[in-house]
């Protein structure tokens, strides 16, 4: 049926442009419909604070198998983008910050698993996890000592103690931090998203 119906809409796309939005607007084509049903039902999961993740990525899976029942679709909406998906969702996340760290990531590592992810995967993004959560350990410990440097210091000589504070917690990367920070960008008082960064 949405194979058909997308057909049909490419074919009007094609022979009237642009304006087939206009000819046919209140019908709109079934990806945008499915697109709608679908952003509706992430606005809803995001906020479901009441069920487990477990539910909530079974409920993101059944949700994209029903709306995007062909195979093209389906390639497209891999492991990946699920868990993605599932990894910015608020509710999501609120479950995995009440978590011990180890914890934390048998859950994401199940989640991943319920997504799709191959047992090889899985590892490999553990590991990223880890290598992410000491950087943002890191930054934490930095933020704290810039505040404190901040508190101290101003002028030259707050930037002189910046610049050898950023140097020493992020070595090559201190000069893309340093620019950052001038553009008002402080990396590590954004929200962690476990799965994600």
């Amino acid at each position: 049926m949405l194979e058909r119906q997308t057909a049909l809409w490419e074919k009007r796309e094609a022979l009237f442009g642009d304006e087939a939005s206009r000819i046919w607007g209140k019908r709109e084509s079934p990806m945008h419909a499915n697109q709608d049903a679908f952003q509706a039902e992430l606005q809803r999961l995001d906020q479901a604070h009441e069920i487990t993740p477990e539910e909530t990525a079974h409920q993101l899976k059944t949700s994209v198998e029903q709306l995007y029942n062909n195979d093209m679709a389906r390639r497209l909406i891999g492991p990946d983008v699920m868990a993605r998906t599932l990894f910015s969702l608020d509710a999501v996340q609120s479950h995995l910050h009440t978590l011990s760290a180890d914890a934390r990531q048998e859950r994401i590592n199940s989640l991943r698993r319920q997504m799709g992810y191959p047992e090889e995967a899985i590892s490999r993004l553990s590991k990223q996890d880890q290598q992410r959560n000491e950087r943002w350990q890191n930054g934490k410990a930095y933020m704290a000592e810039r505040n404190q440097l901040a508190r101290r210091y101003s002028g030259d000589q707050l930037d002189k103690a910046l610049d050898d504070l950023r140097a020493e917690h992020f070595g090559r990367s201190a000069k893309t931090i340093a620019l950052e920070e001038r553009d008002g960008f402080f990396r590590f008082e954004r929200e962690r998203r476990f799965g994600v960064n």
